[in-house]
């Protein structure tokens, strides 16, 4: 047997994150299911296995974009995830931070630019029910074309980053 990061932070305290959930095979997640119960069942020699007790300082977080609902126009490679396996995790939202947007997109002025604009773009796509993903990667990729070029930020630079897109979810969220 060797030990993985996975049972050592159950074990012994840890946090395990399990990221993008929903893009992970059914089957394999159904293993996972017994950790509601607090115990994890693996193998440790070809004689010996079972129920490992969870460490009372793990944490596991699974994280998603799809609340397990599957495949969507935004998200073409997300699973479904079983009732049972969704039935034991809380579903905590979480939005975006435009504090730590504007830190993550360089902390100056034109960072702020940059997420404030995008904010009221992604306010635009909801009421006008566009799913595309507009996240802070793409307010970072803007202020830092804008940065390298030397130019000013504009409407134009966010645009330039929405490839892909229609010209009708174009003029109705750059706007």
């Amino acid at each position: 047997y060797r030990g993985t990061p996975i049972v050592e932070a159950w074990e012994k305290g840890g946090v395990i994150c399990l990221d993008e959930v929903d893009r992970g095979d059914a089957n394999t997640l159904c293993c996972l299911n017994s950790i509601e119960q607090g115990c994890l069942y693996v193998p440790r020699a070809a004689d010996e296995g079972g129920p490992v007790a969870k460490s009372d300082k793990a944490i596991v977080i699974a994280t998603a974009n799809t609340y397990g609902t599957g495949a969507n126009r935004t998200y073409a490679g997300a699973n479904q995830l079983d009732a049972a396996f969704l039935d034991r995790w809380r579903v905590i939202e979480v939005g975006y931070d435009r504090d730590l947007e504007v830190a993550i997109c360089g902390g100056d002025s034109l960072a702020k630019d940059c997420v404030t604009y995008l904010a009221a773009c992604r306010d635009r796509a909801d009421k006008a029910s566009i799913r595309r993903p507009l996240t802070t990667r793409f307010a970072r990729r803007a202020a830092n074309d804008v940065r390298m070029t030397g130019g000013k930020f504009s409407i134009h630079t966010m645009k330039a980053e929405a490839k892909g897109w229609s010209p009708t979810e174009l003029s109705t969220v750059f706007v």
